[in-house]
């Protein structure tokens, strides 16, 4: 899989590449990609803790609407191939909230559809996804990045960093911008 940012012209729209290409990484710019997700995000909803709950379409494309607004506190990655999104994560970003500085990272949703992660791109799309958020977490001035096992699905992050119940930090030291290394996503 050559995965990559997809580039995005002033007006915020994708630049269409090849199909060629294969699988592209595009960060959100624009409400209207919400619409290519909704597939997507009704999947993972349905895989959720939340599953019980109804699906609101109008409550995400309003949450997407807002997220878009506050672009400095947050990024959501999504990946597509042959024109569908097949995977995503969503992470934001802000000051430690019990304390006077320090910028952290959480992901807020990392999914990939059942049957692209059954297939041998799963892992490797994941992986890419997830490098798509370490790398804008790194940019924001982030210490760390937090994955929330919160979405219901089980996973094995152990590997990834230090577990925290359902929660793995991984830490951005690295890169220069504090914190430790432990963890760290290679």
């Amino acid at each position: 899989m050559d995965a990559q940012v997809n580039p995005v012209d002033e007006a915020g729209e994708r630049s269409r590449l090849p199909e060629s290409q294969g699988v592209v990484i595009v960060k959100m710019t624009s409400p209207r990609e919400a619409v290519l997700l909704l597939p997507l995000v009704r999947a993972w909803h349905a895989e959720s803790q939340y599953r019980h709950l109804p699906f609101s379409e109008r409550k995400f494309l309003a949450q997407v609407i807002k997220a878009l607004q506050r672009r400095d506190d947050g990024a959501t990655f999504y990946a597509l191939h042959r024109g569908e999104a097949i995977g995503l994560i969503d992470v934001a970003a802000g000051e430690a909230w019990l304390s006077e500085g320090g910028r952290y990272a959480t992901c807020l949703a990392w999914f990939v559809r059942p049957d692209i992660r059954a297939s041998l791109l799963g892992g490797r799309l994941s992986g890419r996804l997830l490098y798509q958020a370490r790398a804008w977490a790194i940019e924001t001035g982030a210490a760390s990045l937090f994955l929330n096992g919160t979405h219901g699905m089980r996973s094995s992050l152990s590997r990834l960093g230090k577990i925290m119940g359902h929660n793995v930090e991984i830490g951005l030291a690295e890169a220069g911008v504090g914190g430790d290394d432990r963890g760290r996503a290679r």
